[in-house]
């Protein structure tokens, strides 16, 4: 996404991001745990933290 999504009074649309999350075509970074550096989020990172979110619906 080249720009954020605003409303007419220039204000971020938060539930566009919210609903996208990390499911969208732009790079995402993210840091794992407390580490102190970010990283790029991977197939594999998606596919893990899906998982772990799973295993906290209720």
């Amino acid at each position: 996404m080249e720009r954020l999504p605003m409303t007419s009074t220039n204000k971020v649309v938060k539930a566009t991001l919210r609903d996208e999350g990390w499911s969208c075509a732009d790079p995402v970074w993210w840091r794992s745990g407390r580490a102190i550096e970010y990283q790029p989020l991977t197939d594999g990172d998606r596919a893990a933290l899906a998982a772990e979110m799973a295993s906290h619906a209720g």
